[in-house]
């Protein structure tokens, strides 16, 4: 069980996080992270003023039965996706103005998004986004997840690319998943490669 009352306060938007998996082959288990955004109504978030829960930059990460709560800008934050996972895991209260997402797959270097980020039977709600990705030449796999009742801006999305607007990323693949908020269910580009589905 990972606890805070207060927020990183670093001048590199991405140096710090309660985890930072560098590794192969690594798991996470059955831990709860909470951080200290207390108040799910008035977030904020700037360059001094920010919580992660995990951030990976290893290969084929495993995150399982984990509860994020309050994590302010991410939970989990994929800066390489790794070929990792991301199994029965809990979303709660991930606000930070601005960001907020549960999970983030992949990084601004289209390189570090080798690899697929797989995410199935997990449960969001309560957060600004819950699933997100970049524009770049990242895959998402989601199966069987449920996104509750509240979410404050989208509920799974990917960005464009900054340098061409309207198509982004590669592959995206969501299947079997209950969407329960009237917030827009799913925001994504066009694939930015031809191989995207």
């Amino acid at each position: 069980y990972f606890n805070t009352r207060s927020p990183y306060n670093v001048d590199k938007l991405s140096s710090y996080a309660v985890i930072v998996n560098q590794g192969k082959n690594n798991k996470i288990l059955y831990t709860t992270f909470r951080g200290n955004f207390d108040n799910q109504y008035d977030e904020v978030w700037n360059a001094y003023y920010y919580w992660c829960a995990i951030r990976n930059e290893g290969d084929s990460l495993k995150i399982i039965g984990c509860n994020f709560i309050n994590c302010g800008k991410w939970a989990i934050h994929f800066l390489k996706s790794g070929n990792s996972e991301v199994y029965q895991s809990y979303f709660y209260g991930i606000l930070g103005t601005g960001y907020g997402y549960g999970i983030w797959c992949g990084s601004t270097d289209s390189n570090l998004g080798e690899g697929e980020v797989y995410i199935h039977n997990c449960f969001f709600t309560k957060n600004r986004v819950n699933i997100d990705a970049p524009g770049h030449l990242t895959d998402i796999r989601v199966d069987s997840v449920t996104f509750g009742n509240q979410t404050n801006f989208a509920q799974f999305q990917r960005h464009d690319r900054s340098t061409a607007r309207t198509w982004g990323g590669r592959n995206i693949k969501l299947t079997n998943s209950w969407f329960y908020g009237d917030t827009d269910p799913i925001r994504v580009p066009k694939p930015a490669d031809s191989t995207g589905i």
